[in-house]
């Protein structure tokens, strides 16, 4: 699940939605209220996962909006990543993401290109731009995803120096700062890289993504699940880190992304007792394969835990590592725990041999550092 902090995470900005902002004389999108108005819903439904009230909005949007204004293709872009949540990058839909942002970073360029001040076109360019880049990086194209680098700093140092002009920039600018502090700290092999940027500010930013979580209407939902990562993995905090979880699947209960994440936070804690409305749930009406298997490994891990059906849980690991194959990349989320698993039933039962083979599939995305709890 590809949602997951990467080495460039420190200048990836992901999942922006559009400000209301006044655009250039040629292009008033945003000085129509029906319009941003119908944006804001578009965007609401996307992340409450009532997909066919967003394309309804997205198609009047597309109705009205010129054709050389970057805001429909990014709003198709951010319908395809969050339908297709998670989104594997082996995938025709991935594909698809890929060229719609693609036209968004070129419809932005060609804004900025007329007006440098242009707060819209900085805005998607941004956006489209890091969403390229990180998606370089989780495909492990590190060369391509460090060529967009130095054009995405850029753009985030204008947003950061915008964010009194506009408030959905605090949420760049608390990324940054949190990020260029955190991230050495934890990472020490990066400090070599990171001394050619500006010093960040790990309290500042943070408090900045925290306002961006409590006030902004569009980087909201976005800052709220970061905050979820940063307090899990950096400051390492669980309480808090389950209690943002917890709050996006409150705010959000159709979006069983949230709901897989909520799953993994509340098995890191040994508290996966308390998911099991979530998992049946997620087990009954669950109709894309990602998540009809992720209820079958959750159940699995809680039957072996907590009522010591270890041999039936064995047994549903074989079924999902089938699956998991159909999945592609999609799947990568529940790797460690299904590899995991399966590692530490031969390990239990001496044979070497398939136990390390299991091993090395769990480590390659151990994300919830599950192979240290089942050691």
């Amino acid at each position: 699940m590809k949602a997951f902090l990467s080495s460039w995470t420190f200048l990836i900005v992901i999942q922006l939605l559009p400000i209301k902002t006044l655009a250039q004389e040629s292009y008033k999108v945003w000085n129509d209220e029906k319009i941003y108005d119908k944006t804001v819903t578009a965007v609401n439904a996307i992340y409450h996962w009532e997909f066919e009230d967003a394309q309804n909005k997205i198609t009047e949007i597309k109705a009205v909006v010129p054709n050389d204004h970057p805001l429909p293709y990014f709003l198709e872009a951010m319908y395809l990543f969050w339908e297709r949540a998670p989104i594997g990058y082996d995938s025709p839909e991935a594909k698809k993401h890929f060229e719609l942002l693609l036209k968004t970073a070129e419809l932005s360029k060609k804004r900025l290109d007329e007006d440098e001040e242009d707060i819209e076109g900085l805005f998607f360019r941004l956006v489209a731009q890091s969403i390229i880049m990180r998606g370089y990086a989780e495909q492990h194209e590190t060369m391509k995803s460090a060529g967009y680098a130095s054009e995405v700093y850029g753009l985030i140092r204008k947003a950061m120096s915008r964010k009194e002009e506009e408030k959905e920039f605090y949420f760049v600018a608390g990324m940054y700062n949190y990020y260029r502090d955190a991230y050495p700290s934890k990472y020490p092999a990066y400090k070599p890289f990171l001394m050619f940027f500006p010093k960040g500010d790990k309290e500042l930013g943070l408090d900045q993504i925290k306002k961006s979580a409590r006030d902004n209407v569009f980087t909201r939902c976005e800052a709220q699940l970061y905050l979820v990562y940063i307090y899990l993995y950096y400051e390492e905090d669980y309480e808090t880190a389950l209690s943002y979880a917890k709050n996006l699947i409150e705010e959000y209960p159709k979006n069983r992304f949230f709901h897989a994440i909520y799953l993994g936070i509340l098995e890191r804690g040994n508290l996966l007792n308390q998911g099991v409305d979530v998992i049946t749930e997620m087990d009954q009406n669950a109709k894309d394969p990602f998540y009809q298997t992720t209820a079958k490994v959750f159940n699995g891990i809680y039957g072996a835990k907590y009522k010591g059906e270890t041999e039936e849980a064995y047994t549903c690991y074989m079924q999902v590592e089938k699956e998991l194959e159909k999945l592609g990349t999609r799947g990568t989320f529940l790797h460690a725990y299904v590899y995991g698993n399966l590692y530490k039933y031969y390990s239990d039962h001496g044979d070497k041999s398939k136990a390390k083979h299991y091993y090395k599939l769990a480590k390659a995305h151990d994300y919830f550092h599950y192979l240290k709890r089942i050691k």
